[in-house]
């Protein structure tokens, strides 16, 4: 019947879904312990990593990007930029960290406060 089609759909759709959350693999995170001390000599700010242990944010100029961020994170107001090549298929493009001018919270700021810089 049309009703044991539907149900027959649905359960298939559970399943379907259960074995593609089963089947996820992610990265484990660290614990806090394990992350090892505190940066206190960050220049510019402080983020969290692919393991969720903090790091320090890269300044403009800084390298960045690459795969899981394995070269940084660059600093609130920043962008990684890159040429979008990479040494092979398998990384992300390595990149340096430039001033993100146009959506830059400081530029958002003045436009909402009729300033036309």
């Amino acid at each position: 019947s049309r009703e044991s089609k539907v149900t027959n759909k649905m359960d298939l759709r559970l399943f379907v879904l259960t074995v593609l959350i089963v089947s996820c693999h992610c990265l484990p995170s660290k614990r806090n312990d394990a992350c090892g001390p505190f940066p206190s000599n960050c220049r510019v700010g402080v983020t969290k990593d692919i393991d969720g242990c903090p790091v320090c944010t890269k300044d403009v100029g800084e390298e960045c990007g690459g795969s899981w961020n394995a070269y940084g994170i660059c600093n609130v107001d920043l962008i990684c930029q890159t040429n979008g090549q990479s040494d092979n298929d398998y990384e992300l493009p390595i990149g340096i960290c430039v001033p993100a001018r146009r959506f830059s919270s400081r530029n958002i700021l003045k436009r909402m406060i009729g300033g036309r810089h």
